[in-house]
C-alpha cells in the first residue's frame, strides 16, 4: 500500500500475511522515484513516525559553505562533518543500507542519500555508489506522513 506519490514523496508498507501487530512492518519511503529502503526486514513504526516527524519539525539549514556545492560535495561534508549527526535521518532496520540525510531550505525539505557500498539485501545493482539528492514541499511530506498515521491507528 502506497501513500503519497512515489515521483515526489512517498511512504510504501507491505502488507503483512498474517494479522501481526502494526508496530512492526516492512516498509520503504519512495524519493524522486527511487525506492529507499526494503521489504526483507521491519522497521519499528513508532521509531519511524518520530523521526519523520522531527525532520520535518524545524528549520535545519546547511551550513552556507556547504550549501553551495554540488551534491557530491555535500554528500562529502554530511558523511564526514563534525557536526554531521543533526541531519542523518535513520529511518529504522528497513533502512540500513542507506546513508540518508535530509536539511531545509525555505518550504522545502531536501534529501541526499546513497547505498551503501556492501548491503546486506538485495538491491538495484545501478544504485551502488551513486549518490542522489530531491527536494520535496514540507507541507506535502507531512501530509503523507499524516495518511499513514491515521491508517496505522485504524
Amino acid at each position: 500500500m502506497i501513500f503519497g506519490k512515489t515521483e515526489q514523496f512517498a511512504i510504501e508498507i507491505a502488507e503483512p500475511a498474517d494479522n501481526i501487530s502494526k508496530s512492526l512492518l516492512p516498509i520503504r519511503i519512495w524519493l524522486n522515484s527511487t525506492p529507499i529502503g526494503t521489504f526483507c526486514d521491519k522497521t519499528y513504526i513508532p521509531v519511524f513516525l518520530g523521526r519523520l516527524e522531527r525532520c520535518l519539525s524545524g528549520d535545519l539549514q546547511l551550513p552556507i559553505e556547504w550549501a553551495k556545492k554540488d551534491t557530491q560535495e555535500k554528500f562529502d561534508n554530511l558523511m564526514q562533518g563534525d557536526d554531521s549527526a543533526k541531519y542523518v535521518l535513520g529511518l529504522g532496520d528497513s533502512f540500513d543500507d542507506y546513508n540518508l540525510f535530509y536539511y531545509h531550505k525555505d518550504n522545502l525539505i531536501f534529501f541526499i542519500w546513497s547505498l551503501c557500498n556492501s548491503p546486506n539485501f538485495h538491491h538495484k545493482n545501478e544504485l551502488i555508489g551513486s549518490i542522489f539528492e530531491c527536494s520535496s514541499e514540507k507541507d506535502f511530506v507531512s501530509s503523507v506522513l499524516t495518511e499513514f498515521k491515521h491508517h496505522i491507528e485504524s
